[in-house]
């Protein structure tokens, strides 16, 4: 729908549109009623709020590995504890196959 040359969205769309928000916001911010619609959706649906998460989780891995490539970044080898403690945390909050603490990169 559109609006006064701004195109809106309602909250409630199909999985398919969901799926291309949560893969365009790894790419750059969504505009404030995408976030909103995308998050109601999200909300109701199991099988996109999963698929956000495999989403973000799969980028992570892939930031990493890029991280590796440079040597004036930070790598695996190159963290502390406390930092292997938040990433362990943050892939079990997202379902990582790893969050029993074995980490690998």
């Amino acid at each position: 729908m559109v609006r006064a040359g701004i195109k809106t969205m309602s909250a409630v769309f199909s999985c398919r549109e969901a799926s291309r928000l949560i893969s365009e916001s790894q790419d750059h911010p969504l505009v404030m009623h995408q976030r909103i619609a995308l998050r109601i959706h999200t909300l109701l649906c199991a099988a996109c709020r999963s698929y956000e998460r495999q989403i973000i989780f799969i980028d992570e891995v892939f930031r990493l590995r890029a991280l590796k490539g440079n040597p004036d970044l930070p790598t695996s080898e190159s963290l502390d504890d406390a930092a292997r403690e938040r990433i362990r945390i943050r892939l079990a909050d997202h379902g990582g196959d790893h969050a029993d603490g074995d980490v690998r990169y």
